[in-house]
């Protein structure tokens, strides 16, 4: 993930608990992400299409912009329903397979 950083605007959506950013501050890997949406902070979760609209608003970038990583179909859904790309994560190497489709990382990065 911190690798994609150095192309990419990487965000996480989470479906958290109110302790969420500081337990990833405290394990010290809020560096991977340029944005943090959590669901206990936001009031919303997902696959509610106002958290991924706000993850986006946070981040800059258009839906069409975005690629959505998920082990759930009902939140890989909500993000497609709000115009997002979108993987359901279930194994590595075809998320990544599927998300070099989209954008390869050694491409030029998507607009915004």
């Amino acid at each position: 993930m911190r690798a994609l950083r150095k192309q990419y605007k990487v965000g996480l959506i989470s479906n958290a608990w109110s302790g969420m950013r500081a337990w990833i501050v405290s394990k010290k890997f809020e560096d991977v992400f340029d944005s943090m949406t959590i669901s206990a902070e936001v009031g919303v979760a997902k696959p509610d299409a106002c958290i991924f609209r706000k993850a986006l608003e946070t981040l800059d970038v258009a839906p069409a912009e975005s690629v959505f990583l998920d082990d759930f179909a009902d939140n890989v859904d909500g993000a497609r329903a709000v115009g997002m790309h979108a993987i359901l994560f279930k194994q590595v190497d075809r998320a990544l397979e599927e998300l070099n489709q989209i954008w390869p990382v050694t491409a030029n990065p998507p607009p915004g």
